[in-house]
């Protein structure tokens, strides 16, 4: 576990993209004393599910689209690797006037094990394997 930046106990965060990982975010974020504003422009069932489970759970979540009212009111952003950096949400106010973070880098914060990250456009299922084979060969679990 790192110290994240920002103050997450008591803040005001917006989790934009509902998807798996912007759902288990929402989750840690709310765990860790975080008011969490979940939102996702997307209609479709799974996001809608998603949305009334979070809602169940007690974090503010909404699908098809992003309340600017509310964003204005949160501290700081997370936003889902789906959304691209140019997209309007993101470059306009109030968003673009708050640090933003990635669903990955927020979950670094917290993690209580080594990470080994992989990204990128191509390789990343090869490369993640020749990792864990490295790794185990050096006495080291992998999940």
């Amino acid at each position: 576990m790192i110290d994240p930046p920002v103050q997450v106990d008591g803040a005001r965060v917006a989790v934009l993209g509902l998807g798996r990982s912007g759902m288990a975010v929402a989750r840690l974020l709310n765990q860790m004393g975080a008011s969490v504003y979940a939102s996702d422009v997307s209609t479709a069932d799974h996001v809608v599910v998603t949305a009334r489970v979070l809602v169940d759970e007690g974090i503010d979540a909404r699908a098809g689209g992003h309340d600017r009212e509310l964003l204005a009111g949160c501290d700081w952003v997370v936003v889902s690797p789906g959304i691209p950096p140019d997209a309007e949400v993101l470059v306009a106010p109030p968003v673009s006037d708050r640090p933003i973070f990635s669903e990955i880098e927020v979950a670094w914060w917290f993690a209580r094990a080594p990470v080994a990250a992989v990204t990128g456009t191509n390789g990343k299922t090869t490369t993640t394997a020749l990792l864990g084979a490295v790794a185990q060969t050096g006495g080291i679990s992998v999940s």
